[in-house]
């Protein structure tokens, strides 16, 4: 119940000197323990018949810019259930604002029964305002879910109002008795998060070869990551062919391929439900939102990309041991002019006027030689082939596989949530999907030679392709889940982390993730991401002689790369918010998938 204040309302002449609030709050939590049994009633540190309820605070940190406290806010150990502190707040703009961590160290859900903060009346709340809430802004409410081994951060915040009139100010100056109080008990709500489910049945995947596919003896079931399990949110993973990573949310079928730094859930489209809200989609094109070419044409690296920017087209002509080949170049007045000639292309000597001259308005950068066959791209204006690298993986233009994945997201996917009156926002992660076009550092054996090859800015081998570091790490054998350059990592909004590229929180899986999930550079049947049918993942593979690939899953169940004009299946991926429950019954099976809460 809330507790009202009545204060002399005088309205006098505000005279700042004369007066302030002294402000006597008292941060209280009640740990309440019901529903073992009728008349049990459980507070403080206690184990009852094998289980533990441990609910606490503590972690208090003051925010910046905060008055002095003449009392400060503290916690000890693990017994803190409540907390005192005394402020005076002396002017308009002065406020007092902590956060606390409330965390569940026993065995037992708890969820608060009820929040208890002292009530202001109107006089009041002219000049002060007196805030609870979650550290995001939430509001606290009945029924919010503590899981167990799990917390929470609250922040509590009294203040002056500014832009107030001398008609609201009472000139006496008045002391307040704040209260804040949450009364946890034991929960009835059947839901949890789903990295609550999986962490403690997950086994760790420190003898698994990721250069192999998956097997009984090879990686079948719930993994952890081992480089993650020191991290706040270790990722917890499935791999092989596994049958309890079904998932419904949204009116769609999903599989669960892991969770994520963050806590959250990442999904892959697996169709929808039939008629008895089963997920039963485990093959064929019905796992599919249709196919696409990954992009417009292959005559390009810059076709490699999610999105991407200016076209250089690849070229091709006859060599001859009389064209001369520079190391560097000079442009002027429209002119390029070769430096430290000779003939015929070696490691470092790719420029080319492609003849016996050493200067041409437009010159030539080999990459790659087949016979007497040069392949190259053409540089004007001074660029030279950093510069066009840069500007082919600009983040201009669509490729034609995020149009088809966008179109489905602000159609289909986002009808539920209209229909529903819901924010897809509220639900939906904004990560970094990968579309890393970083150049591999790792030969195509697997070696560890650097092998940009002829796309080197200092020049390299003109004997073999390009390959990106998806590539080098599949062979050899070492996923990552980091991606190298922001301007590759595809989020909606931008941060230190991510471009902002993004319209919608969508996208695609890398070849990384497959890796994880039991796929490598030969056939697998046996892994839940074998379909057999063709799709697109997100991670470039290769720039060859005239035609650019991506990797993605073939009909086999190979990971395998496909030149970007042709059509494969789409799967879009989604990324679900940490507090995205799962309704209690479903154990992940198809007739039986979890079942993700849009409550």
């Amino acid at each position: 119940m809330g507790m009202k204040n009545k204060l002399n309302t005088k309205q006098k002449k505000f005279q700042t000197n004369r007066r302030a609030f002294i402000l006597m709050a008292v941060l209280c939590m009640g740990i309440g323990f019901a529903f073992l049994s009728s008349n049990l009633t459980i507070t403080g540190n206690t184990s009852v018949s094998g289980n533990s309820w441990n609910v606490y605070f503590t972690n208090v940190q003051v925010t910046d810019g905060s008055v002095g406290a003449t009392v400060v806010p503290t916690t000890s150990g693990t017994n803190t259930t409540s907390i005192d502190y005394t402020v005076t707040l002396d002017k308009p703009g002065d406020f007092y604002e902590f956060t606390v961590d409330v965390v569940n160290n026993g065995t037992i859900d708890a969820m608060i029964q009820s929040v208890n903060m002292t009530s202001l009346d109107t006089d009041v709340e002219k000049y002060l305002s007196y805030t609870a809430t979650y550290l995001d802004g939430t509001e606290l409410a009945q029924n919010n879910v503590l899981e167990a081994d799990d917390s929470a951060t609250y922040k509590v915040r009294v203040e002056f109002k500014k832009n107030i009139s001398a008609s609201d100010l009472d000139e006496e100056g008045v002391n307040l008795h704040l209260t804040f109080g949450l009364n946890y008990v034991q929960s009835t709500v059947k839901t949890k998060k789903f990295i609550t489910l999986v962490r403690n049945s997950a086994l760790s995947d420190s003898s698994i070869n990721f250069g192999a596919i998956s097997s009984a003896s090879n990686g079948r079931g719930l993994y952890v990551m081992n480089s993650t399990t020191e991290d706040d949110y270790p990722i917890y993973y499935y791999r092989g062919n596994v049958s309890n990573n079904n998932a419904k949310f949204a009116g769609f079928c999903w599989k669960i391929v892991r969770t994520t730094e963050t806590g959250g859930t990442k999904l892959i489209y697996n169709g929808t439900p039939n008629a008895s809200g089963q997920c039963v989609n485990t093959t064929g094109n019905s796992t599919q939102i249709g196919t696409s070419a990954f992009n417009t044409n292959s005559n390009s690296p810059a076709y490699n990309g999610y999105m991407y920017g200016t076209v250089y087209e690849y070229g091709s002509g006859s060599t001859s041991s009389s064209h001369l080949y520079g190391n560097t170049f000079t442009y002027e007045n429209g002119t390029y002019t070769l430096s430290d000639t000779h003939a015929g292309v070696d490691a470092t000597h790719h420029y080319t006027c492609l003849s016996s001259g050493t200067t041409c308005e437009s010159i030539k950068y080999v990459y790659y030689l087949s016979g007497s066959t040069a392949y190259y791209i053409t540089l004007t204006g001074g660029k030279s082939v950093q510069d066009a690298f840069n500007e082919m993986n600009t983040n201009t233009n669509n490729s034609t596989i995020k149009t088809a994945v966008d179109n489905w997201f602000n159609g289909t996917f986002k009808t539920y949530f209209t229909n529903n009156n819901k924010d897809y926002n509220d639900y939906l992660e904004d990560i970094v999907w990968c579309n890393d076009r970083s150049m591999n550092t790792i030969d195509n054996d697997g070696t560890g030679a650097n092998t940009n090859n002829g796309w080197k800015p200092n020049g390299g081998s003109t004997s073999n392709y390009l390959w990106y570091s998806s590539y080098g790490r599949m062979k050899a054998g070492a996923p990552s889940l980091a991606c190298s350059n922001k301007n590759d990592s595809f989020t909606v909004t931008e941060s230190a982390t991510g471009n902002g590229a993004l319209t919608y929180p969508v996208g695609l899986l890398t070849a990384d993730e497959i890796i994880l999930a039991g796929g490598t550079s030969t056939s697998n049947w046996d892994y839940y991401l074998c379909t057999n049918e063709y799709w697109w993942s997100m991670s470039p593979s290769t720039s060859g002689d005239e035609l650019a690939s991506e990797f993605g899953v073939d009909d086999t169940g190979f990971l395998n790369y496909a030149y970007v004009k042709s059509k494969a299946g789409v799967r879009p991926s989604i990324s679900l918010k940490p507090g995205v429950k799962v309704r209690d019954g479903g154990d992940g099976s198809s007739a039986k998938p979890y079942e993700f809460i849009v409550e």
